[in-house]
């Protein structure tokens, strides 16, 4: 036996793939809440946790994208 294979093998690409793309709305949110953060913290930490949050939600969408295409 090789391994996991045929429909079992799809559902789990399937269920990958939805818990991926379940992360990347959660980073999404963490971007708007980032965003809403901002405006009560000092102007000199705006602009990194802005940075920071977005690097994280792209980071997030690059990972659905490569995991779609290798999947």
């Amino acid at each position: 036996m090789t391994g996991i294979e045929g429909p079992a093998l799809l559902a789990l690409k399937i269920f990958v793939l939805i818990g991926i793309g379940v992360y990347t709305i959660f980073a999404a949110v963490i971007l708007q809440q980032a965003r809403l953060m901002s405006h009560v913290l000092e102007k000199a930490y705006q602009f990194s946790l802005s940075l920071v949050a977005l690097a994280h939600l792209l980071a997030a969408i690059v990972l659905f994208f490569l995991a779609l295409f290798i999947l």
